[in-house]
């Protein structure tokens, strides 16, 4: 008997087969069980739920420093507005933002901000196809 020979017998005997029982071109059982069908196995378990971010106390430096953000956004609005007013009520989107960066120092990301509250109050429309926004009533009663 040649080592292929052996080999083979001893696979053959460590997967439980008999020798002469397989043929070639017979697959070789696994060992492992078969996973049980879909319907048998048990259901996932849920995700859990996110737990939400505990509330984080600011100290008083860290309010005070907000604060000032916020009222400094909300005079970039109104500037933001009265210039559009200052134009004839209508001005592009280019010298909109060159206005807000020169004098509020509100760059991309923060005027994108701006400009999408200042849209979705109503308070200035914007014609994309011209570039352009306009002043709205509510916008003059907003900066007067």
């Amino acid at each position: 008997m040649g080592l292929r020979s052996l080999l083979k017998a001893q696979v053959k005997k460590t997967l439980g087969m008999s020798g002469s029982s397989s043929t070639p071109g017979t697959p070789i059982p696994s060992p492992k069980s078969n996973p049980p069908p879909p319907a048998m196995r048990p259901a996932p378990a849920p995700a859990p739920a996110p737990t939400p971010a505990p509330a984080v106390e600011l100290s008083e430096e860290e309010r005070v420093k907000q604060e000032k953000v916020a009222r400094h956004f909300e005079k970039a609005r109104k500037g933001v507005l009265r210039f559009v007013e200052k134009a004839g009520g209508r001005a592009s989107l280019a010298d909109m933002h060159s206005h807000s960066e020169m004098r509020y120092f509100i760059g991309h990301q923060k005027f994108s901000r701006l400009m999408e509250g200042l849209t979705g109050e109503g308070l200035l429309l914007f014609h994309a196809s011209e570039g352009e926004g306009e002043l709205t009533d509510a916008g003059r009663d907003y900066i007067a």
